[in-house]
């Protein structure tokens, strides 16, 4: 929620980040491909339809997500900054809006156990 905030009160927050040597660089695909719900999802479906169809999903997917972030860089290109920066407080809203609810929800939740 913080770095949402931050992102739709002064614009981009990737900018202001500073990467130190005892920092790790983490590529971008790993939580889209290998994420908990994508592993989830593997093995209900592999338990459902078989591995060879989870196997196949997983590979479909995998070459989705690669075409995605190699043309990510031609996209960006062709629109623009100012669109890419209202999607990117857009997104912010969003995020900001889903923390917010989620926090209500832990606190609404507390409070009905500490009255019961």
């Amino acid at each position: 929620m913080a770095i949402s905030l931050m992102t739709l009160i002064s614009g981009s927050y990737v900018g202001r980040i500073e990467v130190t040597e005892e920092q790790a660089i983490v590529p971008l695909a790993t939580p889209l491909i290998v994420g908990p719900g994508t592993i989830t999802a593997l093995i209900v479906m592999s338990s459902v339809h078989g591995p060879l169809t989870a196997l196949a999903t997983a590979l479909a997917a995998s070459t989705a997500v690669a075409v995605t972030l190699l043309l990510g860089i031609r996209v960006v290109k062709y629109i623009g900054a100012t669109p890419l920066r209202l999607l990117g407080r857009f997104m912010s809203l969003i995020i900001a809006s889903v923390a917010t609810e989620m926090i209500l929800t832990g606190v609404r939740n507390q409070v009905v156990k500490w009255t019961s």
